[in-house]
């Protein structure tokens, strides 16, 4: 099974990723625009926005296929490029190298967006929070080999809780395009509530190693700064593609500051 990048079949060791050149039932995003700029964050949802319980194990399901079906047949305007079911399948709509979805407003054009299936009750399930973690590990490694560095990092409060409300930096989108890593959609807008996509996926993100980092108080910007004055570049506190560039040269696998097996 795969991901589809620049038109590319990637093979997804251990997930069971399923895109439209691995079967013709599953469809592409029909809502989009091309992508001009490089992918700097991942947006993480959840179908209904709600804050659940985290439940065991996992639950055979096949609406992650029932939600890509909808996204791209609805009179919405709405897309994203993955849907990670509660037994762990992921359903692949869209080449985020070729086209950006419409999923979180003002970071499309420099986002991709990922939808985790909930219950109607809001829960999520322990192997879908696993599958999570490892599908990061894979997109992050990925992307970045094709020039679209995704640093993995995460938004925590100062008391190293996962954020849920609004994260003003990424709420404007002209600074949001300096906000690197992966955050939810409840950081970016006021319209969606603290289930979207609610606690769980970031503090396995965090015990995976995933760095933390408070962007209100901007401790991103000063961990980069340090990083980039010991790897001779411009401090401007963004790890983009020289610092990529510059992690690579060093012996970092794929240009990643935190390694994830796998790399």
């Amino acid at each position: 099974m795969s991901l589809i990048l620049d038109g590319q079949k990637i093979p997804t060791p251990g997930l069971e990723t399923v895109s439209w050149l691995d079967d013709p039932k599953v469809p592409q995003a029909t809502d989009g625009n091309p992508r001009k700029m490089w992918i700097r964050a991942i947006v993480i949802h959840t179908v209904k926005g709600m804050l659940g319980k985290l439940k065991p194990g996992i639950k055979p399901s096949t609406r992650a296929e029932t939600y890509a079906k909808y996204q791209a047949n609805t009179s919405r305007d709405v897309s994203w490029e993955y849907t990670v079911d509660t037994d762990g399948t992921i359903i692949v709509s869209n080449d985020p190298i070729k086209r950006y979805t419409w999923h979180a407003g003002a970071v499309n054009a420099f986002t991709l967006g990922i939808e985790m299936v909930q219950d109607d009750d809001g829960a999520l399930y322990e192997g879908q929070m696993e599958v999570m973690v490892k599908f990061l590990d894979v997109l992050t490694r990925e992307l970045a080999d094709r020039g679209h560095p995704i640093q993995r990092q995460i938004p925590m409060t100062g008391d190293g809780k996962p954020v849920r409300g609004i994260i003003p930096r990424i709420q404007d989108a002209s600074l949001a395009r300096n906000v690197v890593g992966i955050y939810g959609h409840r950081n970016q807008t006021k319209d969606r509530g603290p289930g979207d996509p609610g606690d769980h996926v970031f503090e396995y993100l965090l015990r995976a190693g995933y760095k933390g980092f408070d962007l209100n108080a901007s401790e991103d910007i000063t961990f980069w700064k340090s990083v980039q004055k010991r790897l001779g570049l411009k401090e401007d506190g963004v790890p983009g593609k020289d610092v990529h560039a510059a992690l690579l040269a060093a012996g970092n696998a794929h240009g990643m500051y935190v390694p994830r097996p796998g790399d």
